[in-house]
């Protein structure tokens, strides 16, 4: 059996195509774990909020609860709740907040 070249015959085009991984990568691309992640949290957004919501309402917080807070001559100041203690607190600057959320513990 004779194999005919066809580049060798005048004229002649080719059939072949060069390989090109990227678009094969691209149209043949795996699910990663986080693609998975995403879909499963997109078809259940309702319910993955209503449960977090439920769990936030049933468990105690135990973070302090700041709010900065600005008078009407312009004062600002901040009022802390301590839900593990039960207290509150006022300060008059950010400094003197950030001191007692470090030192709340030694207390």
């Amino acid at each position: 059996m004779k194999s005919i070249n066809p580049a060798s015959q005048p004229n002649a085009q080719s059939n072949i195509v060069p390989f090109n991984s990227d678009q094969f990568a691209s149209k043949f691309r795996t699910a990663t774990s986080s693609d998975l992640a995403n879909n499963i949290a997109n078809k259940n957004s309702i319910w993955t909020r209503f449960w977090n919501g439920l769990y936030q309402f049933l468990t105690p917080r135990s973070e302090p609860q700041i709010v900065q807070k600005i008078e009407p001559n312009g004062n600002e100041y901040y009022e802390v709740y301590d839900p593990v203690t039960g207290n509150s607190k006022i300060f008059g600057s950010e400094l003197e907040t950030r001191i007692w959320l470090d030192r709340r513990f030694y207390e």
